[in-house]
C-alpha cells in the first residue's frame, strides 16, 4: 500500500507583516485497508476460477469458496490469489476475508457462476 508523507507547519501572521512558525512536523498518511477481489472464470480449463485479490493493507487472507470438501469442510485457502477447481457447474458464494496488521477483519462476498464443466 502506498505510503504518503506530508510536511505540516503552522504559520502565524501578526499585524504589521511579522510571522512566526510555531509548529512543524512530518506525518505519514496511510490509506485505510480494504478488501476487493475479482473471480476470473475461463473456458480454457473447465471448472477452474482464478481469484484475483485486489485488496490493500491486509497481511493475511482467508477464502471460502462456497462448497464442501469430501471431508465435509468448507473449501478454502489462505493464499493471496488462489486458483480453484469447483466440483460442478452452478452458483457459488465466494468470500474473501482480509486480516490487517491490527487484527481487524474485513470481508467481501461475491456470487460466481461456473458453467464450463463438460
Amino acid at each position: 500500500m502506498a505510503r504518503n508523507f506530508y510536511f505540516l507547519f503552522l504559520l502565524i501572521l501578526f499585524a504589521g507583516g511579522c510571522s512566526n512558525v510555531s509548529f512543524s512536523d512530518t506525518t505519514e498518511v496511510t490509506p485505510r485497508p480494504f478488501v476487493q477481489f475479482e473471480a476470473r472464470v475461463g473456458s480454457d480449463f473447465p471448472g477452474i476460477a482464478r481469484m484475483v485479490n485486489q485488496s490493500a493493507g491486509m497481511v493475511r487472507y482467508e477464502w471460502a469458496f462456497g462448497y464442501l470438501t469430501p471431508e465435509g469442510k468448507i473449501a478454502g485457502s489462505t493464499l493471496a490469489n488462489p486458483i480453484v477447481l469447483f466440483p460442478a457447474n452452478g452458483s457459488y458464494t465466494v468470500e474473501l476475508t482480509g486480516i490487517a496488521q491490527d487484527s481487524s477483519r474485513q470481508s467481501l462476498q461475491q456470487r460466481i457462476t461456473i458453467s464450463s464443466h463438460p
